[in-house]
Formats: C-alpha cells, sequence, structure tokens
C-alpha cells in the first residue's frame, strides 16, 4: 500500500518558478515584506525548539495538489501586524493569528494557480495550520527569507 506521500509529485522548473514569484508577490504586496531567494542551508542556523506554523490548503481542478507554507511564529506576528496595520504594542489572541497563517498560505496557493493560467478553474480547500517544529529542509522545498527570516513553501502534485 502506498502513502499519500509517495503518492505527490514535486514540482518542475515551470511551475516551481511562479510558485517562489506569487510567494514573493503575497509578501511583499499584502503583508509589505522584504522578500529574496534564501538557501535551504539558512534553515541550520534555526534553533530546533523554534516553533513554525505550517498551513495547507489542497487544491483541484486542471491539476490537483497540496502548497504548504511554512512560517516560523515570530515572523507570523510582524506579518499578522503588518497585514492588519497593527503596532508592537497591540495584542491578538493565538485563533487570529492561526487564521491569518491560514489566509497567507491561501493567499499563495491562490495566486499561484492563478498565474499559470486565467482560464483555469481551481478549488481550493479551507487551509489547515498547525504548529509543529522546524521544517525539514529537502530538496523540493524552497526556501525564502521574509524579512530576513526564512519562510519555507512546497506544492506537491498529485
Amino acid at each position: 500500500m502506498s502513502s499519500a506521500k509517495s503518492a505527490l509529485k514535486t514540482l518542475t522548473p515551470d511551475l516551481r518558478d511562479p510558485l517562489v514569484q506569487a510567494t514573493s508577490a503575497v509578501c511583499e504586496t499584502s503583508f509589505f515584506a522584504f522578500t529574496e531567494p534564501a538557501a535551504p542551508a539558512v534553515l541550520e542556523q534555526i534553533p530546533g525548539e523554534e516553533l513554525w506554523f505550517h498551513s495547507s490548503v489542497t487544491f483541484t481542478g486542471p491539476m490537483s495538489g497540496r502548497v504548504t507554507v511554512c512560517v516560523p511564529v515570530g515572523l507570523a506576528r510582524e506579518l499578522f501586524g503588518a497585514f492588519l496595520g497593527f503596532d508592537e504594542n497591540d495584542t491578538y489572541n493565538t485563533a487570529e493569528l492561526h487564521d491569518m497563517v491560514g489566509e497567507f498560505g491561501n493567499m499563495v496557493c491562490g495566486t499561484w494557480l492563478t498565474s499559470l493560467g486565467r482560464d483555469r478553474c481551481f478549488d481550493l480547500a479551507h487551509p489547515e495550520v498547525a504548529v509543529a517544529g522546524l521544517p525539514a529542509p529537502d530538496a523540493d522545498a524552497i526556501v525564502l527569507a521574509v524579512n530576513d527570516r526564512p519562510v519555507v513553501v512546497r506544492a506537491e502534485l498529485e
């Protein structure tokens, strides 16, 4: 019996590059964050005990799969504040932060799929958000520096 992971394919460059561009566009236009490519080795500099939000959005349509965006908790708080116009003295609860990270993943997935062809129609599932440790670096992961902190993006196709 095969696992769900083994049934998923990794991205070809013609799909991977637009995902990088979509992630950068969402960070820069919606969250007012500076984005640049980063080497996967940057993840080795992150303390293992640091918590990360993992937002996964499953999509179906002309192609089906899942986009996962992983953001360290500290950066998620910063992005949330920028998105809503909060300052460092404003408070918000964990549920609001989960919702924002889910929306971030949804925006990345939707922007990417839209960039692949406006005449295509996709259905996006509600984002699933979990808090876990550092995402495992691998050859399929896209690592970006967002405000000088790593964000990991991965898309897998069925």
